[in-house]
């Protein structure tokens, strides 16, 4: 029996909630592909978001009769097997902490495969889209897998961006080791437009893995389509009990909700049973694919079996939006928004800046700072998606507004093309991850000499709306490392140079077969999506994007 019909929408996708008499579920209709496909105009989006929840979502909200158990970080124990592989190398570096990013998608997922493996305690992740596919199948089989042998297993997801299954999220929830929380199911529409857009990920307390990726297929490279290029860091040490203290500030706060309250169909141990073995059949059977056969051959994973696997030590911050800036609580200005702490670094840069962000909208204190840092003689770099790359039109318009004015202050912007010269493919997959792709990687660099990698874009989402989490390096080695991945990436066969002619009108450069190639309007894309781009940079609310 039908009961209520939420709907729900955020930047990538339109989701319908369906509550029975019994059970929840999250479908996603076609009525998604005809807005994303379609996206002629982000008003349409946003009064279709209004008429539609008015008209099918009751007032109701979750009981606050929930319970919830408060649980915590366990402090790392010397017995574990992370522990003492961190402990060799943090003695030498006293009061440091240990970092290496991850730019290769593959690598990507076989360090978070070999982390659960090798937790002993604890495993803590916190994500906001985790979707049900090839590499996340794989994922959930040896979390399961650790919470049989007794590891303690905590998964925060973002309500809106999950996309497992009802009967998926009840195998994970049901063992007696793993406890699933999903968070802000409910509340107010300025609410729902609120998500938990942070991905973390600790083992044990000791190790854990922050950045841009979510679980998915198209972040780990193994995506037929499509991929993102993105970018994580691996931090080992004193840092990792922040993020363990993010995560469990998110975790004990009244938005994350037990799953056992979000779903009353609970399957019997028999219908469990075969839902695992199923899951693991389907894992078998993937083991013989392309994607299994390419993650066996990884030099990533031989230099970790080898030994050959090192860190750079030095200090960091953990650096967080608090839980409550979903509900407008937060201070815009405080300490506890993530931009409030970026800004300063943004300011203090001496000599050069570099951003790289997929969903680029700057507000007018940035485009200030820019101006004054240019004026100054420091130069400023910056990366995002060109209109062929984006899989989010409607952000890419907002940027466009803003472009000349960019240019006219003096900045270096480069654009990412999706499908680059085949001659640079094979060096640019080990850079940036696979080589056809959409830029979802999130870090800036300042003066080489530090770096900050997280979640979070540098637009009116990211700072008003969403909730976001990263590390803030003080290391010159990670800075550096980052600047020459920032350098490959935007040669003229992976990127679009935009200047301005004499005539002040936008120019895109690039290189093809060899040669310098000039365009004048957003190169290779088709004029149904150049059109649609301006139609919505014309109507697009800055605040929603």
């Amino acid at each position: 029996m039908l009961v209520r019909t939420d709907i729900i929408m955020n930047k990538e996708n339109l989701y319908l909630t369906v509550h029975t008499k019994d059970s929840s579920y999250i479908q996603k209709p076609p009525l998604k592909w005809i807005l994303h496909y379609c996206n002629i105009c982000i008003m349409l989006k946003c009064l279709s978001f209004v008429f539609l929840s008015i008209l099918f979502s009751s007032c109701a909200t979750l009981s606050k009769d929930i319970h919830r158990v408060p649980s915590y970080a366990i402090e790392p124990s010397e017995d574990t097997k992370l522990v003492k592989a961190v402990g060799r190398d943090s003695i030498k570096h006293p009061g440091d902490s240990g970092f290496y990013m991850l730019p290769s998608d593959m690598d990507a997922f076989i360090a978070r495969a070999l982390l659960i493996d090798g937790a002993d305690k604890t495993l803590d992740l916190q994500y906001y889209i985790v979707s049900n596919d090839l590499s996340v199948g794989f994922l959930i089989e040896k979390l399961i897998s650790a919470a049989d042998r007794g590891v303690r297993v905590r998964l925060l997801f973002d309500y809106v961006g999950t996309g497992l299954s009802e009967s998926q999220m009840w195998m994970l929830d049901s063992h007696p080791n793993i406890e699933l929380r999903l968070f802000n199911p409910k509340g107010s529409l300025r609410q729902l437009n609120h998500r938990m857009h942070n991905k973390a990920f600790v083992a044990d307390n000791i190790i854990g893995i922050v950045g841009g990726r979510n679980l998915a297929d198209e972040y780990f490279g193994a995506s037929k389509d499509s991929n993102f290029a993105d970018m994580d860091l691996i931090a080992a040490g004193p840092v990792v009990k922040d993020i363990s203290k993010s995560f469990d500030i998110y975790w004990n706060c009244e938005w994350a909700i037990p799953y056992e309250y979000l779903s009353s169909n609970r399957p019997g141990a028999e219908e469990l049973e075969e839902s695992l073995e199923s899951l693991k059949e389907t894992n078998r059977t993937a083991m013989n694919s392309e994607y299994a056969i390419r993650l066996k051959q990884s030099d990533f994973l031989n230099r970790i079996v080898s030994g050959r696997f090192t860190y750079s030590w030095a200090k960091g911050n953990v650096i967080y939006d608090l839980p409550e800036k979903i509900a407008g609580k937060g201070d815009m200005d405080s300490d506890s928004n993530l931009m409030t702490r970026l800004l300063p670094l943004i300011r203090d840069t001496k000599s050069e800046l570099i951003l790289v962000s997929p969903y680029f909208v700057p507000d007018k204190t940035v485009i200030d700072i820019i101006g004054m840092l240019h004026s100054t003689g420091i130069k400023v770099r910056i990366t995002t998606n060109s209109l062929a790359s984006t899989d989010v039109i409607s952000v890419y318009s907002g940027y466009a507004r803003y472009r000349k004015t960019l240019l006219q202050k003096g900045v270096e912007l480069y654009e990412m093309r999706a499908d680059p010269e085949e001659k640079g493919k094979e060096s640019r997959s080990e850079i940036m991850g696979s080589y056809r792709v959409s830029l979802h990687a999130k870090f800036y660099v300042f003066d080489r000499k530090e770096a900050f990698i997280g979640s979070r874009n540098l637009d009116a989402r990211s700072r008003e709306l969403n909730t976001e989490i990263g590390i803030f390096v003080q290391s010159p080695e990670i800075a550096e490392q980052a600047a020459k991945m920032f350098e490959v990436s935007m040669l003229p066969q992976y990127t679009f140079k935009l200047e301005l002619s004499d005539k002040s009108r936008l120019i895109w450069k690039t290189e093809e077969n060899g040669k310098e190639v000039t365009y004048t309007h957003s190169p290779m894309t088709s004029l149904w999506r150049r059109f649609s781009a301006g139609v919505i940079s014309i109507f697009a609310p800055e605040s929603q994007l």
